[in-house]
């Protein structure tokens, strides 16, 4: 590939965000290279105060933003806002800018907006809404695999994996959530095994509480990303169990094609309602001005409404198979570095 049509994918902190813009980068198909960045405390400004800029990146990863730019860069988040603006102005204006979710700025400063409907996006001619994020199966080596079937190899069927996020306002994941869950899950452990899968966000006293109350009948594997079981899992259970707070998550266990429960998670009393669909307050967000608060209820409901999901504790134990035009936004893609 010439070195004019390189594609770089930012990365930040958040493990699924990042997971998101690698599913996407390697469904292009074109060779790609990830810029692992850091940032300071700038990174709290709102992005239309700083421009263009490198300024909130630590030493190291303000090093990796040279030249040669990019045809292609894919983002996530509001912290990759600056730095995206940076690498276009510095190239002239010929890398495009690709944001995956809501990057809390002005939309038009992006030549594509890939967004999910948690974020109630106003339409507009660069955003495209898809029911799910990119994401693909699980990818496990031949070792991995053979590795954790001669660890699980005893445990009674079914095997179910639990995959646990966290609280994150307005959802709740507290001490009520967890005995809830339990409850839940102990009716699934009568008959096989729990995988009790911590994620990056999931906090050790819900994944130690949770592993307390359902006893032998359940196996809890702490986050370790030297020794992470969640893509195995996802390929040998033989059902998922998943939390509602993570697109990501959803989006995994989904394209695992077995049998999905989602726990949704609770929403605060506090938390704010409203929709940029139209009028004002569609104008006012794709200005930047204002950005719609996130909902993720309305894709758990979405998905269990379409029979894709079940709701945990309802199993109608039916499996219908969920698409997502993933074609249209890569064409649109290569269209902009063609």
């Amino acid at each position: 590939m010439s070195e004019a049509a390189k594609v770089w994918v930012l990365h930040g902190p958040r493990t699924g965000d990042n997971a998101q813009t690698r599913h996407l980068a390697d469904a292009l198909g074109l060779p790609y290279e990830i810029k692992k960045l850091h940032y300071n405390a700038l990174h709290h400004l709102p992005s239309a105060l700083r421009g263009g800029s490198l300024a909130s990146l630590d030493a190291a990863s303000r090093a990796l933003i040279v030249p040669p730019w990019p045809r292609l860069v894919i983002a996530v988040g509001k912290r990759s806002v600056p730095v995206a603006r940076h690498i276009r102005q510095a190239s002239g204006g010929a890398a495009k800018l690709v944001h995956i979710g809501r990057p809390r700025a002005p939309l038009d400063l992006f030549d594509l907006v890939v967004t999910t409907p948690q974020y109630q996006l106003p339409p507009a001619p660069n955003v495209v809404e898809l029911a799910l994020p990119f994401t693909s199966a699980a990818a496990v080596s031949d070792p991995e695999r053979e590795r954790w079937s001669a660890a699980w190899k005893d445990f009674p069927r079914p095997l179910i994996a639990v995959s646990l996020g966290a609280g994150r306002f307005p959802q709740r994941f507290g001490s009520l959530e967890v005995l809830e869950l339990s409850e839940q899950l102990k009716m699934l452990a009568k008959t096989g095994h729990i995988l009790l899968l911590g994620s990056p966000r999931t906090k050790p006293d819900v994944l130690k509480n949770l592993a307390e109350r359902l006893g032998p009948g359940a196996t809890a594997y702490p986050f370790n990303a030297k020794n992470n079981p969640y893509r195995p899992a996802l390929e040998l259970a033989d059902r998922v169990v998943v939390t509602s707070d993570s697109m990501s998550m959803l989006g995994e266990a989904i394209a695992s094609e077995k049998p999905v429960s989602i726990f949704e998670l609770p929403e605060s009393r506090a938390a704010l309602s409203w929709t940029a669909a139209r009028g004002p307050m569609a104008v006012l967000a794709r200005r930047g001005v204002l950005t719609p608060p996130r909902n993720m209820r309305a894709v758990a409901q979405r998905l269990i409404a379409e029979g894709v999901a079940d709701r945990l504790g309802e199993e109608t134990h039916r499996r219908v198979p969920f698409s997502v035009d993933y074609e249209s936004v890569l064409a649109r893609i290569r269209a902009l570095i063609a």
